[in-house]
C-alpha cells in the first residue's frame, strides 16, 4: 500500500500543475490574438467643446428637459460631442448613432468629469 502511495503522491501534483500550465499557454495565445481598439485622435469640428463617453447609457432628450422627447439612446459605447455646455443641468450634444447624427440635450450628471488643463 505504501509503494502505491508514494508514487501518487509525486504524479498528482505534477498533473495538477501541468494542466495549469496548458491552461496559461492558451490564454496567452487567445490574448496575443484577439484584436486590441485603439482610439485615434480626430479632429473635432468646430462647433465642438470637447468630447467624452458618457459613465453610464441614458437618453437624449428633444428640449432641455426630463419631460420632452426621447431623440435616442446610447450607452457607454458611443462618443458624445458636446456643443453647448450654458444650462446648468443639461449640455447640448451630438451623437453619432449608426449612419445618423442626432443632436439633443443630456444631463450633465452623466458626463465624467473633464480635466481642464
Amino acid at each position: 500500500m505504501k509503494q502505491l502511495l508514494t508514487p501518487l503522491l509525486f504524479v498528482v501534483p505534477l498533473t495538477i500543475t501541468s494542466c495549469g500550465a496548458n491552461n496559461d499557454a492558451v490564454d496567452e495565445a487567445e490574448m496575443a490574438s484577439t484584436p486590441v481598439a485603439e482610439e485615434e485622435s480626430v479632429r473635432l469640428p468646430a462647433d465642438v467643446l470637447y468630447a467624452t463617453k458618457p459613465l453610464i447609457n441614458g437618453k437624449l432628450y428633444n428640449h432641455p428637459d426630463f419631460d420632452s422627447k426621447v431623440v435616442a439612446y446610447f450607452d457607454t459605447a458611443q462618443q458624445i460631442q458636446v456643443l453647448d455646455a450654458s444650462d446648468n443641468v443639461f449640455v447640448r450634444a451630438r451623437l453619432q448613432q449608426d449612419t445618423s447624427l442626432q443632436i439633443g440635450y443630456l444631463p450633465k450628471a452623466i458626463l465624467p468629469e473633464r480635466n481642464k488643463k
